[in-house]
């Protein structure tokens, strides 16, 4: 069995629970007909105090899990406050080896992207 490239999804967020949601969405819309073979994805969110959005977004989290594409989702809430760029740094240093993908609470992943990226990196493992 061929060994599959990671993508890690990192998602920094504080206090963004209907953001996340349509970015969940965005990213489920994306990758619910996928035919990817070659690429896995993790999705990392680093919840960065304030209140917990996970309860919200719990549907989409469950849709994404679903999806054979998708290798795990990993939650970390921290009761402080540790600013955007050290939540940056940890979703950084607890990512599997592999392609990382940082993307804000707020934005939403726009339709072919996934495809387009696959190929894109397949270009440059070919390289």
């Amino acid at each position: 069995m061929k060994l599959k490239k990671l993508i890690t999804i990192a998602i920094p967020t504080l206090n963004e629970e209907i953001g996340l949601n349509v970015l969940l969405k965005s990213i489920y819309e994306n990758l619910k007909d996928s035919k990817e073979q070659e690429f896995k994805i993790n999705i990392n969110i680093g919840i960065n105090s304030g209140k917990d959005p996970i309860p919200y977004v719990q549907n989409q989290l469950n849709k994404l899990q679903d999806l054979k594409i998708i290798k795990d989702i990993n939650i970390k809430y921290r009761d402080v406050n540790i600013n955007l760029s050290s939540n940056i740094t940890y979703l950084h240093s607890s990512s599997e080896e592999g392609f990382m993908w940082f993307i804000g609470d707020d934005d939403i992943v726009l339709k072919k992207t996934f495809k387009y990226l696959f190929t894109e990196l397949k270009k440059l493992i070919t390289l």
